[in-house]
């Protein structure tokens, strides 16, 4: 057998290879966002009575918050 030459190896410039990376990265944050935004605002509840100070949620008894009776956390 004879060992076949595989020809003369072309490999890529560094500069696409490091152009690369970061175009992926910004496609990917582009293509989330658009994906995020219409999930957050399909999923959303509408507040009855939004938040317009620091005191609001303290003075509701409508809203019960704080820690779960046996939770694990």
């Amino acid at each position: 057998m004879q060992d076949r030459d595989p020809g003369p190896v072309h490999p890529l410039p560094q500069r696409s290879v490091v152009s690369r990376g970061p175009s992926w990265a910004v496609t990917l944050i582009i293509i989330l966002s658009y994906t995020a935004n219409p999930a957050a605002f399909l999923t959303v509840q509408r507040m009855e009575a939004p938040v317009e100070s620091v005191d609001d949620p303290a003075d509701r008894t409508a809203i019960e918050y704080g820690g779960m009776h046996g939770g694990s956390t």
